[in-house]
């Protein structure tokens, strides 16, 4: 059981390669370049740098420290970051319970929310699908999501505002992506890989302090 506390405003889309361009000095890492797809193809630092550039260009206070390989996050800032593994699952869900939002989890019903092997192959335009019930889109599939947390088991007891492991190596991603199955795109589905590493099927979304 997670009980969350803190209010946050999430990206409705993940971060999109046209918006990533525009922030980081039109570089832009995307296999498949299409300025309305996901950016992917980026590691976590990436994904953390953009963060701190954009509160920057917003006049807000820069969410983590990085040094080298290592970054601090002050939870008190207000600029953008990367949700936490369990406000993603928080905003993926949407208020369910179940595994694909209010969709009774079906084939047919998951191609409703989200991208899949089902029905593309390959990464698509943000926000073509519907939206969850808390507005966002593409929770479930397109492309997997960087979040914050290192990757270790999950602790058994009640958590109040967890923030992951304290240590570790790899970083968490969420959501599954176009090349899995719907299963694989579940709200609970767990990934990780190096924060250093890229998958062409992993991007990311942002969110901030409300």
């Amino acid at each position: 059981k997670v009980t969350l506390t803190k209010p946050i405003l999430v990206g409705k889309t993940e971060v999109t390669q046209a918006q990533y361009k525009k922030v980081m000095n039109q570089l832009n890492p995307s296999r498949i370049k299409d300025d309305n797809n996901p950016v992917e193809q980026l590691t976590w630092l990436a994904a953390i740098d953009f963060c701190n550039r954009l509160s920057k260009l917003e006049g807000l206070t820069e969410a983590y420290t990085v040094n080298g390989n290592k970054v601090t996050w002050n939870k008190d800032a207000n600029g953008w970051r990367l949700l936490t593994e369990a406000e993603w699952e928080y905003a993926c869900r949407a208020g369910s319970a179940g595994n694909f939002g209010n969709l009774d989890g079906n084939e047919g019903a998951i191609s409703k929310l989200g991208w899949t092997n089902i029905n593309t192959k390959d990464v698509q335009h943000v926000g073509l699908l519907q939206a969850n019930d808390f507005g966002l889109y593409d929770m479930h599939g397109n492309v997997a999501e960087w979040v914050w947390d290192l990757y270790d088991f999950y602790e058994d007891a009640e958590q109040v505002d967890p923030i992951g492991a304290t240590d570790g190596i790899e970083r968490v991603f969420r959501g599954g992506s176009y090349i899995d199955g719907p299963n694989n795109c579940s709200n609970y589905i767990r990934n990780s890989m190096d924060p250093t590493n890229v998958q062409y099927y992993v991007g990311f979304r942002v969110c901030r302090n409300k």
